[in-house]
């Protein structure tokens, strides 16, 4: 039995997840499973691996339609956090929602302390 790599499951579910259009090629013979085989919303093309099967009316009809799918996403999706290059473009949302489960209650803690902490020193100031 031949298997793909797990490389092929883990790029086409981080595609997947966000809603990327997927143009899943199959090599003949291998073990179909996953993203990889067939009766999911995308199309899986299973092909020999030489030259003319790039060449085919089948395949090239795949990649048009593939192409167009991800020129239309492209024209329409908003850039994560991470693909703007400037750290102070970043909105709070994407920053917050970029934070995993430790960082984020790591930072509402913070918060916390810091609105406690302002709280105490105006008490104190105010004599109360």
């Amino acid at each position: 039995m031949r298997l793909p790599t797990a490389w092929n499951q883990i790029e086409a579910a981080l595609a997947y997840s966000r809603a990327m259009p997927l143009l899943v090629i199959v090599e003949k013979g291998l073990k179909e499973e996953g993203l990889l085989e067939r009766g999911y919303n995308w199309y899986v093309q299973n092909v020999e691996p030489s030259p003319t099967a790039l060449v085919s009316a089948e395949f090239n009809g795949i990649f048009s339609s593939w192409k167009g799918k991800v020129l239309s996403f492209s024209s329409t999706a908003s850039p994560t956090p991470q693909a703007k290059s400037n750290v102070g473009d970043w909105t709070i949302g994407e920053i917050l929602s970029g934070l995993k489960p430790a960082q984020l209650w790591s930072f509402l803690a913070a918060l916390a302390a810091v609105v406690a902490g302002a709280f105490l020193v105006g008490a104190k100031l105010h004599g109360h």
